[in-house]
Formats: structure tokens, sequence, C-alpha cells
């Protein structure tokens, strides 16, 4: 686990969450046309979901149930979730961090990002790169760690889902303009 004090934390979550609400809400909010970050989310019928591989869950912490919430979420919202070449596909990225000059409190930051096969028409080639990110983070008490996780893992795929439903409610249907 990081030894990072507890505002350094706060500090870089913050910049991360600012970051990514101007990468995807700013153009919702500010500018009639929407971003090409927010465009790749719209329509999305389908995804695979990961935990990253260098997320940090403590011991009390099971993959498999945070896992099984995002999963829910986003079939409740009409997604599919499977495993197929070429679904986008959804990393859960967790990072906590302990701060020894505040006993027992801890922050968590939760990431995910969807990963989909675009074309780099500069380089004329196929890549997977992260199209949308969405990030939160929180502060709490280090005996609550599995009920901080499931909050904020919780949160972020809201987060996220709302991203989605702005997209689809902003790109027009394909046959009516630009996709």
């Amino acid at each position: 686990m990081s030894r990072l004090s507890i505002p350094t934390v706060t500090m870089i979550v913050a910049g991360l969450a600012v970051g990514a609400g101007s990468l995807v809400a700013g153009p919702i909010l500010f500018d009639p046309d929407v971003s090409d970050e927010l465009r790749c989310l719209a329509r999305l019928k389908s995804l695979s979901i990961a935990l990253a591989p260098d997320s940090q869950l403590p011991r009390e912490v099971s993959g498999n149930e945070l896992l099984a919430l995002v999963t829910s979420a986003v079939e409740d919202h009409g997604i599919q979730v499977h495993e197929r070449r070429g679904t986008p596909r959804m990393l859960l990225h967790h990072l906590l961090a302990r701060d020894p000059d505040a006993e027992g409190t801890v922050a968590l930051t939760v990431s995910l990002a969807v990963y989909q096969r675009v074309r780099l028409h500069r380089l004329a080639i196929d890549m997977t790169l992260p199209v949308g990110t969405v990030t939160t983070n929180a502060i709490g008490r280090e005996a609550d760690l599995a009920a901080l996780y499931k909050k904020q893992t919780k949160a972020t795929v809201e987060d996220f889902l709302y991203f989605v439903e702005a997209a689809d409610a902003h790109v027009k249907p394909a046959g009516d303009g630009e996709q």
C-alpha cells in the first residue's frame, strides 16, 4: 500500500477528478457539439468488465463481489456484459492510500475506463485505447473498507452510466448525420 499523506492523495485525486470531469462532462455542459470522448460512449450495447491487474484490493474486499456489483448495474441499464472479441472492455481500478499521520483513515480512488478499438488515421493503424474514463474518490475509515469499496465502486459506475445516457441523448442515430 502507498504511504502518501491524505492531503497529498486528496490533491492528486482532486486533480484526476477535475481532469476526468472536464474530459467527459465539460463538453456536455459548455459546448453544443459533443466531444469525441463522450461520443465514444453512445449506443454502447455490450462490453466486458474486468478488474485492473494492479487494482488494490485489501483482504476483506472481494473482487468478484465488486465485479458483480458493476455487472448488475450495467445490465440493469440495458448493456449486455460478455466476453467477445471486439467488444469494448471496461477496466475497473482501485487505488488505496493510508496516511501514517491519520491512523485509521484511508483515501480510495475508483476509476473505470472503457477501452475500444479505434483507427488512428495519422499513423494508418488500428489500436485499442481508453476512450472514456470516470474517476471518483472518497476518504473513509480503515475499519469500514469493504463498505467504502462497494459504495465508491457503485458511485463510479453510476457516474459512468450517466455519461452513457448523456452520450445517447446527444449523438444522432446512424443515418441522421455524423456518428
